[in-house]
């Protein structure tokens, strides 16, 4: 079976005052389809620089990025913001909710980016807003809500166009216990209900442990936490 997403031996460094930093030193990584992966590490390991790899919002300087056996490399500009809006939901830290536009239109909009018809959009918005327990607010703009509703308008609007991956940077960071254990919740139901895969980078043990699988970025290497260790072949 072909995997969901796959990276080989990806390497991204930065230069800084003229000094090379390598964040990324040669990641491996791979999921299946509908897997929720916790992806965990110090602040500054580059786990949003990962995700954003992993997202096609930046390209590696090499190696190899397969999404369901497609290479990601050498695509164009258009080609990359094509598959970003057909194939994945991005979820951040913070909401970046478009502050002029209410509830149900900020969920839409990726939608109507990609030429879906505004009732149809509009249609499918209200109803991830009803699942998330916002039916109540399609109307109203983000200042008009609290931040765990934002975060869940969000949440919708990352989910508008059926992704098979969803991304999600620190979903839970600004958030007190009571708001972050509903969004945990509704990860829990996004992959149940809808078999939706993720990605979630979090400092969040708890969240982090509600995962299928964890790994963890540590000086430019990913180190599944939750692999098998290898044993000897008793026989030899």
């Amino acid at each position: 079976m072909t995997d969901l997403l796959r990276l080989t031996n990806v390497k991204r460094g930065f230069s800084l005052e003229g000094q090379r930093i390598e964040v990324l030193r040669g990641i491996d990584f791979a999921m299946a389809a509908g897997e929720m992966v916790a992806l965990t590490g110090a602040s500054g390991a580059g786990k949003s620089t990962l995700l954003h790899l992993m997202g096609s919002l930046d390209q590696p300087e090499s190696g190899s990025l397969l999404f369901e056996g497609q290479e990601l490399m050498g695509l164009s500009n258009a080609d990359l913001a094509a598959h970003r809006n057909r194939h994945l939901g991005f979820i951040f830290q913070f909401h970046h909710l478009i502050t002029e536009l209410t509830a149900v239109e900020n969920v839409a909009l990726p939608a109507r980016v990609a030429g879906i018809d505004a009732a149809v959009a509009g249609e499918r918005a209200a109803e991830l807003l009803d699942w998330v327990g916002l039916g109540a607010r399609l109307r109203h703009r983000p200042s008009e809500l609290s931040g765990g509703e934002q975060q869940r308008v969000a949440l919708a609007r990352g989910l508008v166009m059926e992704p098979r991956l969803v991304l999600a940077d620190e979903p839970t960071g600004n958030l007190d216990e009571e708001n972050a254990g509903a969004i945990h919740d509704l990860f829990a139901s996004l992959n149940q209900d809808r078999g939706v895969g993720m990605i979630v980078a979090t400092h969040s043990s708890s969240l982090a442990r509600r995962m299928q699988r964890r790994v963890h970025l540590d000086r430019g290497l990913l180190v599944d936490l939750d692999a098998k260790p290898e044993t000897e072949d008793q026989s030899s």
